[in-house]
């Protein structure tokens, strides 16, 4: 309480037990000291009811004998208290970061073909050779669209229901074998590397969530050459569903044990960014894999950039910023 507290309390006081009784009163520790009359034991007269509070000076003096701190005393001692003190500006952030947890704690999620490893044509060449081979034919504009999804999926998509599903096996494992041609020589997009380990040196968690799993996603990440700012992958043997469900996403985010408001997804295709708007996070696309910027807003993006090196290029004005 600043010193010019008790001086104002023992003025009213005094007013209060009128006149004759002696007190005293110390300005350091507000004590008081019984008085003579109450030694004597005379009765003191009948309390004086305070005047109300008529200007400013008045009304603080008031709220500080109610126990309020004086407007603005807050501030100042939370400039005066000591580093780590509770009050100071430390010990206000370590009393919140215990309730709310790190500040800073955030999840980047990146999608990996046409993402951040140019693949995405690869992937239409081998699933085209694998429909031709099992008799069927799909123009490689669908098979494009389609990719992004689990190789069920995709079957299921561009066969129909209709289809024998039986031979689903039979096609997937085809288009593994054609794909897994490239896996010495997959290119990673300009700057995918770069990419990433800026924003794990900027205090992002950054996690992969792929339809990939096996030596698939080995090859990818080989191609990346950023394993160490990599701190989890969430790939297909890890979930149930695929994208465009939340599962893929969502484990992710259990993977870096950060909430969803605190995440970003970056991604190539409109899987993605349904995926990514199904789990609650914001979503980036980007061009590289080949779909149009108005499908992959329309789906959900927040914001979309040409490739991992533009969105490097941008990252202060992006919502990885």
């Amino acid at each position: 309480m600043p010193e010019s507290a008790p001086v104002i309390t023992a003025t009213l006081l005094l007013e209060a037990v009128g006149a004759g009784m002696r007190t005293s009163w110390s300005a350091r520790d507000g004590a008081s000291h019984r008085s003579t009359r109450a030694r004597t034991g005379q009765t003191a007269p009948p309390a004086v009811r305070p005047r109300a509070p008529r200007g400013p000076r008045d009304r603080e003096a008031a709220t500080v004998r109610a126990g309020a701190p004086r407007p603005g005393a807050a501030g100042r001692r939370d400039r005066e208290a000591p580093s780590g003190v509770a009050g100071g500006r430390r010990g206000t952030r370590a009393a919140h970061e215990e309730t709310e947890g790190p500040a800073m704690e955030r999840a980047a999620v990146f999608d990996v073909d046409g993402t951040l490893v140019d693949t995405n044509h690869l992937h239409v060449t081998a699933w085209w050779e694998a429909f031709r081979q099992a008799g069927h034919r799909v123009p490689m504009h669908a098979v494009h669209r389609a990719v992004g999804l689990s190789s069920s999926d995709l079957v299921a998509h561009l066969l129909g229901e209709d289809r024998d599903e039986d031979r689903d096996g039979e096609l997937s494992a085809a288009h593994k074998a054609l794909y897994g041609q490239y896996f010495d020589r997959l290119p990673a997009l300009p700057d995918a590397g770069r990419l990433l380990g800026r924003l794990h040196r900027d205090g992002w968690k950054v996690v992969l969530a792929t339809s990939a799993g096996g030596a698939e996603l080995s090859a990818l990440r080989r191609a990346i050459d950023a394993d160490e700012a990599i701190t989890a992958t969430a790939s297909a043997d890890d979930v149930d569903e695929g994208k465009p469900a939340a599962e893929p996403v969502e484990h992710a985010l259990g993977l870096a044990g950060v909430p969803a408001e605190r995440a970003v997804f970056v991604g190539d295709t409109v899987w993605d960014m349904r995926a990514g708007s199904r789990a609650g996070v914001r979503c980036v696309g980007v061009l590289c894999g080949g779909i149009p910027r108005a499908d992959l807003e329309e789906a959900g993006a927040d914001a979309v950039y040409d490739d991992p090196a533009h969105l490097l290029a941008s990252l202060a004005d992006s919502p990885l910023a």
